[in-house]
């Protein structure tokens, strides 16, 4: 299967600083603070720190600098070294040494945060920019989908282990579509209920759906975006997709509904 961080860590590297996790050990690493500096000193907090887990399968943590600097402090490193060392395990990193540790399983194979920098600069911006109050432009828009869709046209869905086993997925991509469809059910045309924080709220549903490891599955054109009704029908109704290569008709208890697929790529 491959890990995508391995595979594209060179071009990676000038953007974030990628380490080679000793897994025999939990996840064991060491990051420098000379070379932490330099990459705070070209991107300010705008980049990743990257541990690599495995280099056969999807196994990485990817981590925002912006939220995870306060464990990486002076007081943390090595004394009289220039060095943070710790490990991970059971989603908790800890700096060895001083007992702190903090919860990382969101940031697991979370690969959104190798966006451009307006999309993973923090976790609060990020949630104000896919606010109904701060729409993105239509066009922006469109081209964020376009990248993430050439990103992750030939990738499959993976499954990653926890408690239970999960399928990882890259949620970027169905904030930018509940955007573009403007919150509103593309199979009964329903608009999105505004929840007690003002914001929008519609679901996504994939076709093709992600536990079967269809290449392609995270795309655009695999995604329909659905008011939470329509979405229970499409898991527990008797349900039909005949896919083509600009659309998809769906029958829904013998209810036919032709959708659009959000396409993009050239």
């Amino acid at each position: 299967m491959g890990n995508y961080i391995v595979e594209n860590r060179e071009e990676l590297e000038k953007f974030h600083y990628v380490r080679k996790a000793d897994f025999s050990t939990d996840y064991w690493f060491s990051f420098n603070l000379r070379k932490l500096n330099t990459y705070i000193s070209d991107f300010g907090e705008a980049f990743c720190l990257i541990l690599i887990g495995s280099n056969d399968e999807e196994d990485s943590y990817i981590m925002p600098y912006s939220e995870v600097k306060a464990i990486f402090s002076d007081e943390n490193l090595v004394p009289k070294g220039n060095r943070w060392v710790g490990s991970i395990h059971n989603d908790i990193l800890r700096i060895h040494g001083t007992g702190q540790g903090i919860p990382v399983s969101h940031y697991h194979n979370n690969f959104q945060y190798l966006e451009p920098e307006d999309l993973y600069n923090s976790v609060n911006e990020s949630k104000a920019q896919y606010s109904s109050d701060l729409s993105l432009p239509i066009e922006e828009l469109k081209e964020k989908i376009r990248y993430f869709n050439e990103k992750y046209r030939n990738t499959v869905p993976h499954r990653r282990h926890s408690i239970s086993e999960q399928v990882a997925r890259p949620g970027v991509i169905t904030n930018y579509l509940k955007q573009l469809m403007n919150y509103t059910c593309q199979i009964c045309g329903s608009y999105g209920f505004k929840k007690k924080n003002g914001e929008r709220y519609i679901e996504a549903h994939h076709v093709r759906e992600l536990h079967e490891l269809y290449p392609g599955s995270y795309c655009s054109d695999n995604i329909i975006i659905v008011c939470p009704t329509c979405h229970m029908k499409l898991h527990h109704a008797k349900v039909s997709y005949q896919i083509s290569d600009e659309n998809v008709i769906i029958s829904i208890n013998k209810q036919t509904y032709n959708v659009i697929r959000t396409k993009l790529t050239e």
